[in-house]
């Protein structure tokens, strides 16, 4: 006898507000970036609180990329490990994982009326999927203006450092400067590489932490 699969009825898709937010951030972020007076005044007033703490008086710039790729990493994994419901993506990524499972099982034995509900039951799971895509974009919604403002003073602050450079052993004269462009300024290059580095680490240890916690929960006490 075939196995028979469950279809739940269906669910309204979520997650519309929080892409429309996400889409509005981004044009105004596009809009701000290509007017120079805009870039400037936000540059100037995140400033105020960033240049006497990572600044270093322009003497250290590339230490002053690493630690504000640091802080928007860090405050990027926080909000993220707080926003987001670990349990529910964990759960539909095994629900995935399982229908994946089904259906190439059904695939490999040619049964194609299970194929087909198995295919009924992936579009039934749609919004689910919009709801963990939804959940997973809430930190960026929520720390995409403060990131942006960063960025924005570290364009203008490398801008006013005095000696813009950096010691890499391929580059000729084994200096680069960290004003030049490939596409994009160097300095952005790097920021954005350690940002994602750090925030893969940071990301995956507050979850091991949060699951290890979430374990010791479920864990018989002792006596």
């Amino acid at each position: 006898m075939a196995e028979k699969v469950a279809v739940p009825p269906p669910k309204k898709p979520a997650g519309g507000s929080s892409m429309f937010i996400m889409m509005f951030m981004m044009l105004f972020m596009l809009i701000i970036t290509m007017d120079p007076t805009l870039r400037t005044g936000i540059g100037t007033i995140a400033g105020f609180g960033l240049t006497p703490v990572l600044g270093f008086e322009g003497a250290f710039p590339v230490w002053t990329i690493v630690l504000a790729a640091f802080l928007v990493s860090l405050i990027s994994s926080l909000v993220r490990q707080f926003v987001v419901d670990w349990e529910s993506v964990a759960r539909f990524q095994k629900k995935n994982a399982y229908i994946a499972k089904l259906s190439s099982a059904a695939f490999k034995k040619r049964d194609m009326e299970k194929v087909a509900r198995i295919g009924k039951l992936r579009q039934e799971m749609m919004g689910d999927s919009m709801a963990v895509q939804s959940s997973q974009m809430k930190p960026t919604a929520i720390t995409g203006i403060l990131f942006f403002a960063i960025l924005m003073w570290m364009w203008l602050f490398m801008s006013s450092v005095p000696h813009p450079f950096m010691s890499i052993p391929w580059a000729s004269g084994f200096m680069t400067g960290l004003n030049v462009s490939h596409v994009f300024p160097d300095w952005m290059l790097l920021y954005s590489l350690v940002s994602i580095v750090l925030g893969q680490i940071l990301g995956r240890a507050l979850k091991l932490v949060y699951f290890a916690r979430e374990l010791r929960k479920l864990a018989p006490s002792e006596g």
